[in-house]
């Protein structure tokens, strides 16, 4: 029981001690990008960020969370979990990559080519990079190894800021290469996430259908609820506008 309290103790300190931290970071970075991108440029990073954020939010389909949650029920063996997991991941980044430039015609006109083609194309793997971050930060929350996570995105925030401004010292940054740097920095991410995975389970890609059932309906419902839960917290903005456009009209 003590060694349980502290272990939980440890966990909330150091999340605590990485996430505001990270949130330094995070402001320092915003600042040096807005400032050395410009308006045009900040726009263009934005929606490198945002259009696989899309692809993201329909796909995730909180299998994460219901990683974790099969982890700590302990119902199946780790390693097939872990394994699921995996084949999750590759089957909607293959999905995804079809779906992402096979419409990138239609998605470059919605957007009314704010974006440059390039650009539009290396965002993309934003897609499974954030999908395995989530995804293996949800194992190591199941396994359990909370702290992990933490040091895990302090690592990841630490380095992009440290490129960025090491660019900008010698060179002019633009919207690409702060992708790039995005890209790189969350795949030294990922890469210590398995390896911290790896000292506690087999890491391997494996299917059952069983396991993807039980993730697939707790997940969908932990997505279904948490849609739900921010329309319902937007609907006040949501009713105020339309009841203002309403009295404009008339």
């Amino acid at each position: 029981m003590d060694i349980a309290k502290k272990d939980f103790h440890s966990n909330v300190i150091v999340t605590g001690f990485t996430e505001g931290l990270n949130i330094i970071v995070r402001l320092v970075l915003s600042i040096i990008l807005a400032r050395e991108l410009g308006a045009q440029g900040r726009g263009e990073y934005a929606l490198a960020l945002l259009i696989p954020g899309l692809f993201l939010i329909f796909t995730s389909l909180g299998i994460g969370e219901a990683t974790s949650s099969l982890l700590g029920k302990e119902k199946y063996p780790k390693e097939r979990i872990i394994g699921n997991l995996n084949f999750y991941i590759l089957a909607v980044s293959i999905i995804s990559f079809l779906l992402y430039y096979g419409f990138s015609s239609l998605i470059l006109k919605a957007v009314k080519n704010n974006i440059s083609v390039q650009l539009y194309q290396i965002s993309y793997f934003i897609l499974p990079v954030t999908l395995m971050w989530g995804a293996y930060a949800s194992v190591l929350l199941g396994l359990p190894s909370v702290k992990v996570v933490g040091w895990g995105r302090l690592l990841n925030n630490s380095l992009f800021l440290v490129a960025v401004f090491v660019y900008v010292y010698f060179f002019k940054i633009t919207a690409i290469v702060a992708v790039l740097f995005f890209l790189i920095t969350s795949i030294i991410e990922i890469i210590y996430l398995v390896y911290c995975i790896t000292k506690k389970s087999v890491f391997k890609i494996c299917f059952d259908l069983n396991i993807i059932k039980e993730q697939l309906k707790f997940g969908v419902k932990f997505f279904l609820g948490g849609l739900f839960g921010q329309a319902n917290r937007r609907l006040d903005s949501f009713l105020v506008n339309f009841f203002v456009i309403l009295v404009v009209q008339n």
